[in-house]
């Protein structure tokens, strides 16, 4: 599952790839990458959730950037999206988890 989120990782700038997309770049047929990942008791779409969140927490505590440049950055359409998914993953508001970051110490 790390190679594979390595490839995803190194697909996405604003947009991450399709199962589809992957396993034509691995080599690897999708219903084997499917198999793989119901082995693994993951789905693809939690993947990418942890990569987004991973790029999220990243981009709040690392750059200046403004909360709609980071939803832009993470493929969100809109910053109510991203503060969603966010407040979905974190219980906080990306705002919080910046302001918290900043003044607190790092949030896990």
């Amino acid at each position: 599952m790390g190679s594979l989120r390595q490839v995803i990782r190194s697909l996405s700038i604003k947009k991450y790839p399709t199962l589809s997309q992957v396993s034509q770049i691995t080599g690897i047929s999708s219903r084997t990458l499917q198999r793989r990942l119901t082995e693994a008791e993951i789905s693809y779409t939690e993947i990418i959730n942890q990569i987004q969140f991973e790029r999220a927490k990243t981009l709040l505590k690392d750059s200046h950037l403004t909360l709609r440049e980071i939803s832009e950055q993470l493929g969100y359409s809109t910053q109510g999206h991203f503060s969603r998914a966010f407040k979905r993953w974190t219980g906080i508001t990306p705002q919080s988890f910046r302001h918290f970051f900043i003044y607190q110490g790092e949030y896990s």
